[in-house]
């Protein structure tokens, strides 16, 4: 692990989509003014600290070394500072368990056990959420059925909290939350292994995305400016949208002349990493039609390798998407070719989730407005159980993990476009006729830099770049861009 500082430069924001992620606070500053202007009256933005696709300065940022020679290579980031080193011996001491948790999965979807499915998922997932769990701020209860041991309990230094239940002349009930005792207190979870599984997959998730961009663009430095339809590109645009995802999943919208699967399909027989498995959970006729549009050579490569542990996997096969509604984060719908959508709303539950349909979020959305859910749930409160009323916001179009332009369109917080003054002399210097060596556009490149750098400050940092053998080569340089030592 290592501790650094470093951004994309900001000639690339233009050509990255999944930007590297950053744990942050938000201020309603840093929000749009289509965003702003979706905030009501009196609500508060939180300023929590939360992970967010970040363009800007990653200040002393942890970070996996192989993350970070990834996002160096591709995203061409910009290294600043070195602050420190944490090496780890690594052994892979649960491989079997997981190989035989995703295995013994997979068997049990095939016969459509898909309770014992869920069970074998959260088996493998528990193990993660173990490792980071935080124990410092654990508490123990303790009963008191004595009215003078409760007082003295209540009275003691490892207070934390009464409950009171019932004081009558001859009953008595009290709870009194305490902090725990001795080693109890120290965090023993297991927070290197924890850090380790989310790193890999940022970059598992990080490869396969930039990955399928290479497939249908030949390199990443094409723009990832907003496209309608295929019939409005340009050479210099890339055929691939990224419209959401998560640390496990995406969803992308790809312009193709042919089905996109024929194309990751030819890319399986080139070795590609990691391995596009267009199969999916397709069987039986409906998988032969599906893989019916390949080689021959590819469809047994597809069969054959379906449903390994580190595919890529196309979830929707054998169907396609038809629209995608993103709202907030973890709050979108997705329709499919055979009819069927699927909603997802954090916070709201299955029951409720399913009077939600497809045209609800697609009003949401185009109206910035925000629609209620309300239900009952089984709580617990001063330790008694109790059914509890709960009205909240159940969709909303306000996102404050992307910079909206409007209701269709975001780019990542941080992109220098997302300051107007920045946005105009970019637009201002592009339009110049001559310049530096005759090209405007390398004047352009130049003058903008020299305004960045008066306004950050010229810095060095470290840049890779690609030697004649083919082998990358750290290299000292200045944010003028102008020399390198």
């Amino acid at each position: 692990m290592v501790e650094v500082t470093y951004d994309v430069p900001w000639f690339r924001h233009s050509c990255v989509d999944w930007a590297p992620v950053c744990k942050m606070p938000v201020k309603r500053s840093q929000l749009s003014p289509y965003t702003q202007s979706l905030i009501q009256e009196g609500q508060v933005v939180s300023e929590t600290p939360k992970l967010v696709p970040y363009l800007g300065k990653h200040v002393r940022e942890g970070v996996d070394i192989r993350y970070l020679k990834f996002i160096a290579e591709h995203l061409h980031v910009r290294i600043f500072d070195f602050s420190s080193c944490v090496v780890f011996r690594c052994r892979a001491f649960m491989r079997s368990f997981v190989r035989q948790t995703v295995e013994t999965r997979r068997e049990y979807k095939k016969s459509g056990r898909k309770l014992q499915a869920e069970v074998q998922k959260l088996t493998g997932n528990v193990q993660y959420g173990k490792m980071v769990q935080n124990q410092e701020s654990f508490r123990t209860t303790r009963v008191y059925t004595d009215g003078m041991k409760f007082q003295k309990a209540a009275s003691g230094p490892a207070m934390l909290d009464i409950h009171p239940q019932i004081v009558e002349e001859h009953a008595f009930l009290a709870f009194v939350d305490v902090q725990k005792a001795g080693n109890a207190k120290v965090l023993r979870s297991f927070l290197q292994g924890g850090w380790k599984v989310l790193e890999e997959s940022r970059l598992l998730m990080m490869k396969a995305h930039y990955g399928i961009r290479r497939v249908f663009d030949g390199d990443l430095l094409k723009s990832i400016d907003p496209a309608d339809d295929s019939s409005d590109m340009k050479p210099e645009q890339s055929r691939v949208r990224w419209l959401g995802g998560d640390t496990d999943s995406s969803v992308l919208q790809i312009f193709s002349d042919q089905d996109p699967k024929i194309a990751l399909a030819k890319a399986n027989l080139r070795g590609a990493a990691p391995f596009f498995d267009v199969a999916g959970d397709a069987k039986g006729d409906a998988l032969k039609e599906h893989l019916a549009p390949l080689c021959e050579e590819s469809r047994e490569l597809a069969l054959r390798r379906a449903g390994e542990l580190g595919n890529f996997s196309d979830e929707l096969a054998p169907h396609y998407g038809v629209e995608w509604v993103g709202l907030a984060p973890k709050m979108y719908s997705l329709s499919k070719t055979e009819g069927e959508s699927k909603e997802r709303a954090k916070g709201v539950p299955k029951s409720e989730r399913k009077k939600l349909d497809h045209d609800l979020y697609k009003a949401i959305l185009e109206s910035g407005g925000e629609h209620k859910v309300e239900f009952c749930r089984l709580g617990c409160r001063h330790h008694v159980n109790e059914v509890v009323q709960i009205q909240k916001r159940g969709l909303t179009a306000l996102n404050t993990k992307a910079w909206q332009l409007d209701s269709h369109r975001s780019r990542p917080l941080g992109h220098f476009k997302n300051n107007d003054v920045w946005a105009a002399c970019w637009a201002a210097l592009q339009r110049g006729e001559r310049g530096f060596e005759g090209r405007s556009d390398v004047a352009a490149f130049h003058l903008m830099n020299h305004i960045l750098g008066f306004v950050d400050g010229e810095v060095g940092f470290l840049h890779r770049e690609r030697m004649s053998d083919g082998q990358f080569k750290g290299k000292l340089h200045n944010t003028s861009y102008l020399r390198s030592s």
